[in-house]
């Protein structure tokens, strides 16, 4: 499995061939983050490729971005996971791609007693460290 990782922090590029994390220093609010969040998983994908042209054995890529600002406006939810699905059928029959977006401004959780879960705790430092720092 492959994990690409977006956020605001400029951290360097780590992991083995099994595990990637990319965290550019650039923005998600910046115009075209949809489609440069593609095209980190597809350069995620592409690079587990070698000469021996054994496809079956490239891995998932899961790119997750943490966002600062309402990347879908008109999505109520601030979490959303994507993948790629027949249009007719919405069949998934490529697996082999998922983005996780996560919208900081949209989660509702602004007290330690509401968090419910693990990610809820995540979100809630997430949020609480956007609010105290001013990127």
């Amino acid at each position: 499995m492959n994990l690409v990782f977006v956020g605001n922090s400029k951290v360097s590029k780590g992991g083995s061939s099994s595990n990637t994390a990319s965290l550019p220093d650039q923005f998600a609010r910046d115009k075209g983050f949809e489609k440069r969040a593609q095209l980190y998983a597809a350069k995620a994908y592409s690079r587990q490729a070698d000469k021996s042209g054994k496809y079956i054995d490239l891995k998932k890529v899961f790119f997750i971005a943490i966002s600062n600002c309402n990347l879908f406006p008109d999505k109520l939810d601030y979490i959303s996971s994507h993948t790629i699905r027949d249009e007719k059928t919405n069949e998934h029959d490529l697996k082999d791609f998922q983005f996780v977006f996560i919208e900081l401004p949209k989660f509702p959780k602004n007290k330690e007693e509401q968090l419910e879960s693990i990610v809820d705790r995540w979100l809630f430092f997430f949020s609480a460290t956007r609010k105290a720092v001013v990127l």
